[in-house]
């Protein structure tokens, strides 16, 4: 990964716009906000503890946001040493958040939000930010929703007489996006009731201006769905047209070489008694080839079978907890076993496509066999004038490339078409891609 180039620790920059792109698990940021309250940036003095937090923070970015081996653990230790030089400091809990969560860690990276919260002598909006979305994606709709409730308050309450700052439009703008990015990806029926007294909550917290951009930020979460179904949509499309091509160029493939078995069954349907050596031992080494091809595509044909088996009793496994614990433990164990068992599920997707791959393969390869045979006959009976008796096992690869031929320009595009829907209709329910 290319690493991000140091910024000066003077130079301080907002990160409210690069939360409302959804990037902070992505992108390391320039710098960090000065003022806990998410107003003005206060340019630190040069002799003071600022620069020495700053430069504190931007080697613990630089350490934490280069995925590498030890680089998590060369973070952890820089963030152990600020915290001498930053008692209670938001910033600095906030920071290491945002590298654990480029490890891959949002566990971890949560905790470091909810104590950027909680311990700060002020309110850290990024903190607050970066909190609620976590909870949101994660799906803890009733804590995350009491936090933007909270958080509208402390937003509302920064606002001084008459005067309303662009940091606090944002943040209410910010607000309306994740209402709106809840709204079009979860489940009404269970949390449309829950949110529509956060709204109405929201608003009057807000007060009449700051509503105003609440509705913005609502409206663009709407047009960002609208972008993401068009996107889904064309991308279905795309991949349906490359299936398809992909079918036809396998479909003439596989034509080519049934040409030549069907060829050699009708000039080969005759008989003969006698072979010479020669052409017994070509004859012999083909049906050798043939025969250990025989047994992988069986191997294979069966290995894929006992996958799909595996594959449907997680299916039913995972169907199973889905109905279990309500408890807000339980529902953290669920959710950990179900993450288990869709990753094994991809694991046996592998495994499967792999096996069949392996299947087509040796289908192939029999073909070319055959192929190979056809010749050795075909100059045979030129030079001899006699005519081979045809092998009947060459009938059951034949067959075998038929059916594949027949999967590939029948039923093969609709399952494709369903799978690809499937997998750009999930994105628009991922609260990630619209906060």
């Amino acid at each position: 990964m290319t690493k991000i180039p140091r910024a000066n620790a003077i130079a301080t920059t907002a990160l409210l716009l690069a939360w409302q792109a959804g990037a902070m698990a992505a992108d390391r940021p320039a710098s960090l906000p000065v003022r806990a309250d998410g107003g003005q940036a206060i340019k630190p003095t040069l002799g003071g503890e600022s620069p020495t937090l700053a430069a504190q923070i931007e080697t613990l970015l630089d350490e934490g946001f280069v995925f590498a081996p030890g680089r998590a653990r060369a973070a952890q230790k820089q963030a152990a040493a600020a915290r001498n030089a930053a008692v209670n400091d938001p910033r600095l809990d906030y920071a290491y958040g945002l590298v654990l969560l480029k490890q891959s860690q949002p566990g971890l990276a949560k905790a470091q939000f909810e104590a950027a919260v909680k311990d700060a002598p002020r309110a850290y909006w990024p903190a607050w930010q970066a909190l609620i979305r976590l909870q949101l994606i994660d799906q803890q709709y009733e804590h995350g929703l009491t936090r933007l409730d909270e958080f509208a308050a402390l937003v509302h309450r920064s606002v001084e007489i008459d005067t309303i700052t662009p940091a606090q439009r944002a943040a209410a703008r910010w607000i309306g996006l994740v209402i709106g990015a809840v709204d079009q990806t979860a489940d009404k029926s269970k949390i449309g009731k829950r949110l529509n007294q956060a709204e109405l909550r929201i608003r009057a917290a807000l007060g009449a201006e700051l509503s105003h951009e609440l509705q913005l930020g609502i409206e663009a979460a709407q047009q960002r769905h609208a972008e993401l179904a068009e996107q889904a949509a064309l991308a279905e499309e795309l991949s349906a047209r490359k299936k398809d091509q992909k079918r036809v160029q396998e479909a003439e493939k596989i034509e080519t070489n049934l040409s030549g078995i069907d060829q050699e069954k009708k000039d080969a349907d005759r008989t003969k008694a006698d072979l010479k050596k020669t052409f017994e031992e070509q004859l012999t080494k083909h049906e050798k080839q043939l025969g250990e091809l025989e047994r992988d595509y069986l191997f294979f044909q069966k290995q894929a079978a006992s996958i799909e088996q595996s594959y449907l009793m997680i299916g039913r496994q995972m169907t199973a907890l889905q109905l279990e614990s309500s408890s807000p433990r339980g529902r953290a164990i669920l959710q950990q076993r179900l993450a288990q068992l869709q990753g094994q599920m991809a694991a046996y997707e592998q495994e499967y496509a792999a096996s069949t791959l392996k299947m087509g393969q040796a289908t192939q390869q029999a073909n070319v066999v055959v192929q190979q045979r056809a010749g050795v006959v075909q100059q045979y009976e030129a030079a001899t004038g006699e005519l081979v008796k045809k092998n009947a096992a060459l009938d059951k690869w034949a067959a075998r490339a038929n059916d594949k031929k027949k999967k590939l320009t029948t039923a093969g595009g609709a399952a494709g078409k369903a799978k690809s829907a499937n997998r750009h209709d999930a994105k628009l329910h991922a609260l990630a891609a619209y906060v």
